[in-house]
């Protein structure tokens, strides 16, 4: 390696960001939707509601408005309603009622602001009595297109909110809603205002752009490498001259003519020290003798079972620093697999066999 590749990689280890923290939301959901979180800001701005945070949620948004009328506002009595309709059936994300005062909430993250910002003034002015209510748009930005809208950017609203959470700590430590809130506030910072890169990156990148172009085609050429390798093990190992790869982004996928749909998935896992390279097996609907012999050849090498429907992968956890030594263990589970795949029935004695899957543990 030349003095200036090497300076390079070590140079781009200073920029490259760590994975996202995942989040309850971000496992059960599809990134970040506007009613759903628009449903669990109404439950956590009610001071009253079951969560017994009080109110934090409330008083932190507050807090990032500009006047400073906002934050002397009497929080003991508050109701909150989700999606309030006008007369013209215009609904609004969040309404939001204390002791002498009204505000609007719209909920606003993809989407332009196109909402009736006019006729929801003029509804709800006429519930308050004639007073105008206090009107804001939430959004990552932070903008409101209508002069008398006020604009919170999602990034000041967590931000005062960790600071709260954190005073509620030690009082509240073994609640659950302690957790889920934390979660959430994780999760919108995640989504909506985490930047891919930072600005030091980005400048680094396009000053060094060519090499890094260099550095990606390096890459792809030992991706191709890879591929021409492991098929030709399962060529000379299994005298399968029909044997096939596929590229599926996280893995190396390798079948193996006789294997129908099973495969070894060849994969790096980038998040520990030195990439170590791990192997998935994946066979669908084995039989009996299939997953006595899996338990036998598979988890004693360290290879934990994962149910994923019909099938069933063992997922290796001890990774190989050594391309070599990854390569032996390769055709080794090859061999097994070819083994496994030739029977069919199920001899007497393992008909009693049944596996526990882990299924907290999913890659297919």
């Amino acid at each position: 390696m030349s003095v200036e590749l090497e300076k390079l990689l070590k140079e781009i280890g200073n920029y490259i960001r760590q994975t996202k923290e995942r989040t309850l939301f971000s496992l059960g959901g599809r990134g970040h939707y506007e009613n759903p979180v628009s449903d669990l800001l109404a439950f956590f701005m009610d001071p009253a509601a079951e969560h017994g945070l009080g109110t934090v949620f409330l008083s932190a948004f507050l807090e990032c408005l500009p006047e400073y009328e906002f934050r002397n506002l009497p929080l003991g009595r508050v109701w909150i309603t989700r999606e309030e309709g006008t007369e013209d059936r215009k609904r609004i994300d969040l309404v939001l009622r204390g002791t002498g005062w009204m505000m609007l909430i719209e909920n606003k993250i993809y989407h332009w602001q196109a909402n009736p910002f006019l006729e929801y003034k003029a509804h709800f002015t006429k519930l308050n009595g004639g007073a105008p209510p206090y009107m804001v748009v939430l959004s990552p930005e932070g903008n409101a297109k209508e002069n008398d809208w006020l604009g919170v950017a999602y990034q000041d609203y967590c931000e005062k909110l960790t600071e709260g959470m954190v005073m509620l700590e030690r009082s509240l430590s073994g609640s659950k809603w302690l957790v889920f809130a934390n979660e959430l506030i994780l999760h919108l910072e995640n989504e909506l205002y985490t930047a891919p890169m930072e600005k030091k990156a980005i400048e680094f990148l396009e000053a060094n752009w060519e090499e890094v172009t260099r550095v990606q085609k390096l890459a792809s050429d030992y991706r191709t490498f890879l591929h021409q390798e492991l098929k030709a093990q399962l060529i000379e190992n299994l005298d399968d001259q029909n044997a096939w790869t596929k590229e599926d982004k996280w893995a190396i996928r390798c079948f193996g003519s006789r294997w129908g749909q099973a495969n070894i998935a060849w994969w790096y896992d980038s998040e520990q020290p030195k990439c170590p390279i791990h192997f998935t097996v994946y066979v669908p609907n084995p039989n009996e003798w299939q997953i006595q012999m899996g338990q036998t050849e598979f988890e004693s090498r360290n290879m934990r079972p994962v149910r994923e429907g019909s099938w069933i992968g063992w997922r290796g956890f001890q990774g190989f620093e050594s391309r070599a030594d990854a390569m032996i263990e390769f055709v080794r589970l090859a061999e097994v697999v070819e083994r496994m795949l030739q029977t069919t029935q199920v001899p007497a004695e393992a008909a009693a066999v049944r596996i526990v899957a882990d299924n907290s543990e999913t890659n297919n």
